[in-house]
């Protein structure tokens, strides 16, 4: 069994890791962290040790990179005895260390098969890209700042045609039915420099879903699942907003999903109506202006992030060319059969 998430976010409040609460801490038994520069291989490694521990029927979360969404970040494996391990790339801007060293934590150096010779001769070609990825990301936090600030006056009209006070009674019925849960925040969406992602994990991984049916014109559903956070104290698993990070877009406790409802769901709860129709007709063009403008916003983030690609790219093929996959593949082999022993 597996299941997918993302590591951290690019977000209107810049990058943000959730590293600490899904791979590290007291909850994997054990680390292992790799380390190493752009395409020396550290996904690789991740997919092949998620290969063998599948065939030794673990289950696995995945975690995916946030700014490239087809490579992993993170792994955090349950083997079948129950023992729990996570490996996570220790690289920036996640610059993860052991904490407990040896003890729990361990380093994977991947550096040790690469030319560094052949890196220096390269270094103010290797310099030049780091300075455009770096810039080509700064414009795009920038933009996914203005578009966080535009989503939350678009918000605001929305919520104040909303009966808060009743969303917020009924949250917290669905709340007291469910069981409390790890308190973990685990992004389902990401956007970085292949556009934007969405995981639908918590549906996949829960026994029982409960829809929520929100407005067809005024979307408040991200109230409604704030709520039931918030009356469960935070114990579950919940995924943040891509944009606006405190708020919460669906969550996981024990073994039930609230999520947006799909029409094959057997328990739907309709919020629709706990919006003033009336009062929403009098501000949805200044609401809808701004969700236009925070789309605009958003495309130019987006835009700057597959700028940001080029240079990326190009320093994983420098490094990749500096390698000694041989010798780093028969090392990957070694660490599959110790980590998994």
């Amino acid at each position: 069994m597996s299941e997918k998430y993302f590591a951290a976010q690019n977000s209107a409040k810049g990058f943000i890791s959730y590293f600490a609460e899904n791979l590290r801490g007291d909850r994997a038994e054990r680390c292992y962290i790799i380390k190493g520069g752009p395409g020396v291989g550290k996904a690789r490694l991740m997919s092949e040790l998620a290969g063998a521990a599948e065939e030794k029927g673990a289950k696995i979360e995945y975690y995916y990179c946030s700014s490239d969404p087809v490579s992993l970040d993170g792994l955090f494996i349950t083997l079948a005895d129950g023992s729990t391990l996570s490996v996570l790339d220790g690289t920036l801007p996640h610059d993860e260390d052991a904490g407990v060293p040896g003890a729990r934590d361990e380093l994977i150096d991947l550096g040790a098969f690469w030319n560094a010779s052949m890196l220096r001769s390269r270094r103010a070609e290797i310099e030049s890209l780091m300075r455009q990825k770096q810039e080509s990301f700064s414009r795009a936090y920038k933009c996914l700042a203005a578009a966080g600030e535009l989503s939350e006056s678009a918000r605001e009209l929305r919520l104040s045609c909303a009966d808060k006070t009743s969303i917020a009674a009924l949250a917290a019925n669905i709340a007291a039915q469910l069981t409390p849960s790890r308190r973990m925040r685990t992004p389902l969406s990401a956007v970085g420099m292949r556009g934007n992602f969405y995981h639908d994990s918590f549906r996949e991984a829960a026994v029982h879903c409960i829809g929520v049916k929100d407005n067809d014109g005024c979307k408040v559903s991200e109230l409604f699942f704030g709520s039931v956070r918030d009356a469960l104290g935070g114990n579950c698993r919940w995924s943040p907003d891509l944009l606006l990070p405190r708020l919460c877009e669906g969550l996981i406790a024990g073994d039930t999903a609230i999520v947006s409802a799909i029409a094959e769901y057997k328990r739907i709860v309709d919020i629709s109506h706990f919006v003033d129709e009336g009062a929403y007709e009098r501000v949805w063009r200044e609401e809808s202006a701004l969700e236009a403008a925070k789309e605009m916003a958003f495309a130019s983030a987006k835009a700057a992030f597959a700028e940001a690609s080029a240079a990326h790219f190009a320093l994983e093929e420098i490094y990749s060319a500096a390698m000694d996959f041989s010798k780093k593949e028969e090392y990957s082999r070694y660490l599959c059969k110790h980590i998994l022993a």
